[in-house]
């Protein structure tokens, strides 16, 4: 009985021992890209994604599955989803983007935005033709979600079953905060989303 007792403690403190060791390798490979049953994302972790160099980025793309020629695509649609940005920061009267409008629940931006006010979008997407994580991202930035957060999101909204026979599209809220971007320009900044299939 008592070489019983001895080996379940050593059997658990192996257990426990093996555990603790591997809490700081789970804990990084985990917090370094969104679950694909969690439904949001924080403010805190979109950020992260908005620090990320062009070529970290296409990085992540790659270890989720993207080809070379989806990432460079997916990367060519946010520089130009970019550009249109920057080219509305500089033209006050075209701020208001109409994909953005069209494709979002409360019909898009305040037209007199001040620094610290809020505005939640959903962006809704059908689930035609998608067919891989990169078409996912592609539809999410042609229906106006930021790019950063259409690669963020797409491969836990992907797992999580868009192609399902059962899956009609999905919904994206992005909430934006107005004022001093990263860029050093006034503009609405994307922070929390979270995102569900219909």
């Amino acid at each position: 009985m008592k070489k019983i007792k001895n080996l379940l403690k050593k059997i658990i403190s192996c257990v426990c021992v093996t555990s603790l060791i591997m809490i700081p390798y789970c804990a990084n490979a985990f917090a370094s890209s969104p679950s694909s049953s969690q439904n949001q994302m924080s403010f805190s972790e979109v950020q992260e994604f908005e620090k990320m160099t062009n070529d970290e980025l296409k990085e992540y793309m790659l270890s989720h599955g993207y080809t070379e020629t989806e990432a460079n695509n997916v990367m060519d649609a946010i520089e130009i989803q970019n550009s249109q940005r920057m080219n509305q920061l500089n033209n006050p009267r075209n701020f208001s983007n109409s994909r953005i409008t069209l494709s979002s629940s409360n019909g898009g931006f305040p037209d007199d935005p001040y620094d610290g006010q809020r505005c939640q979008m959903t962006y809704y997407l059908d689930a035609d033709n998608v067919y891989s994580v990169a078409d996912l991202s592609l539809k999410m930035i042609q229906a106006g979600v930021p790019g950063i957060i259409a690669v963020a999101i797409a491969a836990g909204v992907y797992a999580q079953g868009f192609t399902s026979p059962s899956t009609t599209g999905a919904w994206i809220t992005v909430d934006y905060l107005y004022g001093i971007t990263n860029d050093g320009y006034e503009g609405w900044t994307p922070g929390y989303c979270s995102w569900g299939l219909y």
